[in-house]
């Protein structure tokens, strides 16, 4: 509403997405906040903001979460949408992704409700695969907001860190192999930002290295900031045992480190466990799945840890990654 005698309302903002959650709070857009999906927890002030997704898979067993979760990603999505609560809110902007249908809401079932609503709201679709893609997704949500500069002073912090904690590492030093693990039954090999992170943190990847960009040039040396990671793939117990990973990191997808724990004591029984050269020096470090798994402004806190673990470098950790090492 705009002209002589009124005001401009604040703009009435959704995610249905937990990483978009925690950028729109990084750039100072909490405010703008009036729905979100049930899995948005972080920071810890959205719990009073309604929530509009619930899951339907359900299960403390990984090998049961996986099988629910293949079954329903062919029957509409593993998230079920609150579509009158959606109405209700006759949000503005809804913050969303469409590239894994493990991570949100299935994009149809919004458009369904806001169809059925006779509403037509921006939508704003956030896919990321590395670091760059996050720091962009802050710019992009800043101007869709309104908070263009916010955004970009909050990215310039964000850049200046995760700067910082890189110019710890060689690209040009022989570190340990590492692997990471967002899921233990089936085993998954994480690809995207973790398999970037853990090559710039000075580690080779090898179950799922990064790519060079098509035209990188220069960028395509080891650890350069012009490499991406691929999907997560899968693989079986023998494969890892043959990749001689020296660090292991298992970080379950959405999963406190509680929970990842109990993954990991499940893991040790198999065969193959006692292999690992990560399990025989004490280096299988159990960590957040739920920080490591969403590209928000917390991927910065997750590249100083991994200097911090991979190059040896405790200086750059700020302490803001919760995990274990995994004793048996």
């Amino acid at each position: 509403m705009s002209g002589p005698g009124h005001y401009h309302l604040p703009m009435r903002v959704v995610s249905l997405l937990p990483s978009a959650t925690e950028t729109l709070a990084g750039i100072g857009g909490s405010s703008l906040l009036v729905g979100r999906s049930g899995d948005c927890d972080h920071p810890p002030s959205v719990a009073s903001v309604p929530a509009l997704t619930r899951p339907l898979v359900r299960g403390a067993d990984p090998g049961e979460v996986d099988r629910q979760v293949r079954e329903r990603l062919g029957a509409g999505g593993i998230e079920a949408l609150d579509a009158e609560g959606l109405a209700a809110l006759a949000p503005d902007l809804i913050l969303l992704q469409e590239a894994c249908g493990v991570c949100g809401v299935h994009p149809p079932l919004v458009h369904q409700a806001l169809s059925d609503a006779g509403l037509a709201p921006r939508l704003l679709f956030l896919n990321a695969n590395g670091v760059e893609d996050m720091l962009d997704a802050a710019i992009a949500i800043g101007d869709a907001t309104g908070l263009e500069r916010e955004a970009e002073a909050a990215v310039t912090g964000w850049r200046d860190r995760l700067h910082r904690a890189l110019d710890l590492t060689s690209p040009y030093v022989s570190l340990p192999r590492a692997a990471a693990l967002e899921w233990t039954d089936p085993l998954f090999i994480a690809g995207g930002w973790m398999a970037q992170m853990i090559e710039r943190a000075g580690a080779e990847h090898p179950l799922s290295p990064t790519r060079a960009l098509p035209g990188a040039g220069a960028g395509a040396g080891a650890h350069a900031a012009h490499r991406i990671g691929g999907p997560a793939r899968q693989i079986d117990g023998r494969e890892l045992a043959a990749a001689r990973i020296e660090t292991l990191i298992v970080a379950p997808c959405g999963e406190p480190v509680d929970v990842a724990l109990r993954h990991v004591d499940r893991l040790s029984s198999e065969p193959w466990w006692e292999e690992l050269p990560a399990v025989r020096r004490g280096r299988v470090i159990v960590a957040d799945g739920r920080l490591l798994s969403r590209p928000g402004p917390r991927l910065i806190d997750a590249q100083e840890w991994l200097v911090s673990v991979l190059a040896g470098r405790p200086e750059a950790d700020p302490g803001t990654v919760e995990h274990r090492f995994w004793r048996g």
